[in-house]
């Protein structure tokens, strides 16, 4: 239990510090390929507890906005797809790929959660003006997967084991 509760409380660190590295790069993140690899090692319910932990905590380190509500949805719902990929034994093109759309879908949960302030007739506009930014992170999704989503998991894998 103990050694459990701290493997935790290090990779949700290492989700925030990882996060606040890249922050001068928009929409630049290995947050995506980290948690996939935490899913694939750790599991689901350990790694829904480190995204729920590090959305948490996100919330301690910025201002308050919906985009709270934005990554309670979307950290664990990559859980969830990345424990189904797992099951399926997904290739790493096939991971890279979801990365890619979980990048490109990003805007468009943000903009359904923002519909419950500003209303529905704002959906397309919020979601179209920031699609060049979600396509920045598709891109940067799928080639960090694509090259260290192995190695990643393989290197956690032996920490952890």
């Amino acid at each position: 239990m103990r050694s459990r509760l701290i493997q935790t409380a290090f990779l949700s660190a290492l989700l925030i510090v990882s996060k606040e590295l890249l922050s001068v790069l928009p929409n630049v993140e290995i947050v995506t390929l980290l948690i996939m690899a935490y899913t694939y090692v750790v599991g689901v319910r350990g790694s829904i507890y480190i995204a729920i932990i590090f959305t948490l905590i996100q919330a301690f380190i910025y201002p308050p906005h919906l985009w709270i509500l934005t990554y309670f949805i979307i950290w664990p719902l990559l859980v969830i797809i990345s424990g189904l990929l797992k099951k399926v034994n997904a290739s790493n093109l096939s991971l890279a790929i979801a990365a890619a759309i979980f990048g490109l879908s990003f805007g468009a949960v943000d903009s359904l959660v923002n519909i419950l302030i500003y209303g529905p007739q704002t959906f397309y506009a919020m979601w179209l003006r920031g699609l060049p930014w979600d396509i920045i992170h598709a891109i940067s999704n799928y080639l960090t997967v694509l090259i260290l989503f192995k190695p990643i998991k393989n290197s956690l894998e032996k920490i952890i084991n």
